[in-house]
C-alpha cells in the first residue's frame, strides 16, 4: 500500500486518479478548493460542476484546513468556451489539532498551492511516497496558480516524495508542422501555455528526479470540457463554433487517471507525452461527442482559428513503450457508451 497525495482530487481528472488509486489499495490524500459537501457522491462517480476545469471541486464551509491553507486554485485543462477526521489506523492525522473531511470515503483537505507553507505543511504531515499534482489555476490566466503553484508543490515534494507533474501540449505553438516529441522546447503563444511552459521549468529544475506528463484534451466520462462544450453548443446555451483547424490528440481520462498511477509507482524521469493515439480536429471531436450522446451534429457550427495553436499532435511513441497503459484514441473509446 502506497500512500499518494493527489492535488486538484474533486475535479474531472483528479477524481478519476482518486478513484483508481483506491481500488488499487492506496492510501490516499486529496487536496480541494472549495469546501466539501459530505453527502456528494463518491468520488470517481459524481458530475463535476459545469465551473470546474479539470481537477477539483465539492463543498461545505466547515471544513477545517491546516494552518496556512486557504481556498486554492486547481484545473486541468482550459476550457475551450469560456466529518470529523475519519482515518484508517494506519494513516496519521493530517495536522495536529486540524481536521480534513472526507468523501466517498477519502480523506480530502483544503489547501492553497499558490502557499509554499500550506503545501509544506500538507506534504509534510501526510508523507506522502508519491504526489501527483493535477491541480492548476480556475482560469487560463491563473499564473499564480498554474506556475507557483507547480513550483510550490515541487518544492515540497523534493527529497521527500517522487513528483508526477500534469503539463500540457498548450506549452507549444502547433507551427512545428509535425507531431511534438518530448525533445522539444516549448514555444507557448498565449498566457496559459506560457504558464505550463514556466510550471514544466520549475519542476524540472527543482526536482529532476520527477516525470513531467503532457497531455491533451481530456475527455470520455461525460465531464470533460469539450463534452460540455459540445453539448452547450447542441443545445444553443452557448453561441459559437468548434475549430477544424486545432488539431489535438485527445486521451480518455480513465487512460490518463491509470498512466499517471503507473509513472507514479515506476522510477521514469523528465518529460513525456501522454495523449491519445488518434489526431483529430476540435470540431471532428464534438461530432464524436455528439453522435455519442444524441446529440444533433447538424447543432454544430464549424470554424477556423486565428493567433491559436493550431496541429498540437504529441508523438506518443515513447509513453506506448514504457506503459502498460494503453492509450487509447478518439474514435475508439467515443464509440462507447456513458457507463
Amino acid at each position: 500500500m502506497t500512500r499518494i497525495l493527489i492535488t486538484g482530487a474533486t475535479g474531472s481528472l483528479g477524481r478519476r486518479i482518486v478513484a483508481r488509486a483506491v481500488a488499487d489499495g492506496h492510501t490516499v490524500l486529496g487536496t480541494h478548493v472549495r469546501a466539501l459537501d459530505e453527502t456528494a457522491a463518491p468520488l470517481g462517480n459524481a458530475p463535476v460542476p459545469p465551473d470546474d476545469g479539470h481537477p477539483v471541486n465539492a463543498a461545505s464551509p466547515d471544513v477545517t484546513t491546516l494552518p496556512g491553507a486557504t481556498a486554492a486554485s486547481s484545473r486541468d485543462e482550459p476550457s475551450t468556451a469560456q466529518d470529523a477526521q475519519r482515518r484508517r489506523p494506519d494513516e496519521p492525522a493530517t495536522t495536529a489539532g486540524a481536521a480534513s473531511m472526507t468523501q466517498g470515503g477519502v480523506s480530502m483537505v483544503r489547501m492553497d498551492i499558490r502557499d509554499v507553507d500550506a503545501v509544506r505543511a500538507v506534504i509534510g504531515t501526510f508523507r506522502p511516497e508519491i504526489v501527483i499534482h493535477a491541480a492548476a489555476g480556475r482560469d487560463r490566466n491563473d499564473w499564480p496558480a498554474t506556475a507557483d503553484g507547480a513550483a510550490n508543490v515541487a518544492a515540497a515534494s523534493a527529497g521527500r516524495a517522487r513528483l508526477v507533474h500534469v503539463s500540457s501540449d498548450a506549452i507549444f505553438s502547433g507551427r512545428a508542422g509535425r507531431e511534438y516529441t518530448e525533445d522539444d522546447d516549448p514555444d507557448p503563444i498565449y498566457p496559459y501555455g506560457a504558464a505550463k511552459a514556466a510550471a514544466e521549468t520549475a519542476v524540472r529544475a527543482i526536482d529532476p528526479g520527477a516525470a513531467v506528463v503532457r497531455t491533451s484534451l481530456i475527455l470520455g466520462d461525460g465531464n470533460g470540457a469539450h463534452e460540455r462544450l459540445t453539448h452547450d453548443l447542441a443545445a444553443g446555451r452557448v453561441d459559437g463554433a468548434l475549430y477544424t483547424d486545432e488539431i489535438r490528440k485527445p486521451i480518455h481520462v480513465d487512460d490518463l487517471a491509470a498512466a499517471l498511477l503507473e509513472l507514479g509507482l515506476g522510477e521514469y524521469r523528465g518529460v513525456l507525452n501522454v495523449a491519445g493515439a488518434d489526431a483529430v480536429s476540435r470540431y471532428e471531436l464534438g461530432v464524436l461527442v455528439a453522435r455519442r450522446d444524441g446529440l444533433d451534429v447538424g447543432r454544430l457550427r464549424s470554424a477556423t482559428s486565428a493567433g491559436r495553436p493550431g496541429d498540437l499532435r504529441l508523438d506518443i511513441g515513447r509513453a506506448e513503450k514504457i506503459l502498460h497503459t494503453r492509450l487509447r484514441g478518439a474514435h475508439e473509446f467515443m464509440a462507447a457508451p456513458l457507463g
